[in-house]
């Protein structure tokens, strides 16, 4: 569980063997500090509130507290680097977790290019071009220079036009 004293540096990609910190590294030490400074209920409020799914009032329910005092917490410092350091974690995790898929992906995508069926491998063979910076460029121009005058001019018509419908209907 996120908020647990673990080794995070296991998880996190790396930029080079030389490097020390990871790419949008959360240090230990920066996470620990604010994590011990979180009371229980602190605690349980910000693995609620990452979760995504809870209002304050709905947390304040949970953890037996207004949500006046939810938003007072929300509010104070630790809180809220606690909150950011964890969703920097989440994102380092997802990012990981992400990559450990590219390999899968890339072969299943050589794998539709040996489908039998040849809209399936004309889907993969355009997909993998697309993504490969291969796609074809649609452009659409449009050059159109609107004077003060036209538009103004454009408006009283308007105006005039729709007077005329107008007493149009009245003579019906």
């Amino acid at each position: 569980m996120i908020g647990e004293k673990d080794d995070l540096k296991d998880i996190v990609p790396y930029i080079d063997e030389d490097d020390d910190e990871p790419i949008g590294h959360v240090s230990n030490n920066s996470m620990e500090y604010y994590m011990e400074k979180l009371t229980p209920l602190q605690m349980r409020f910000v693995n609620l509130y990452m979760t995504g799914q809870y209002t304050f009032v709905e947390i304040g329910h949970l953890l037996n507290v207004s949500d006046v005092t939810i938003r007072s917490w929300f509010r104070k410092e630790h809180v809220k680097k606690a909150i950011e350091d964890i969703t920097k974690l989440q994102q380092q995790v997802v990012a990981v977790n992400i990559s450990a898929l590219t390999v899968k992906a890339i072969q299943k995508m050589n794998d539709l290019l040996d489908s039998p069926i040849d809209g399936v491998k004309y889907q993969a063979a355009k997909d993998l071009l697309d993504r490969g910076g291969h796609k074809a460029k649609q452009e659409i121009k449009v050059d159109k220079t609107v004077t003060y005058e036209e538009k103004l001019n454009q408006i009283i018509d308007d105006y005039v036009d729709a007077e005329i419908l107008e007493e149009c209907d009245e003579d019906e």
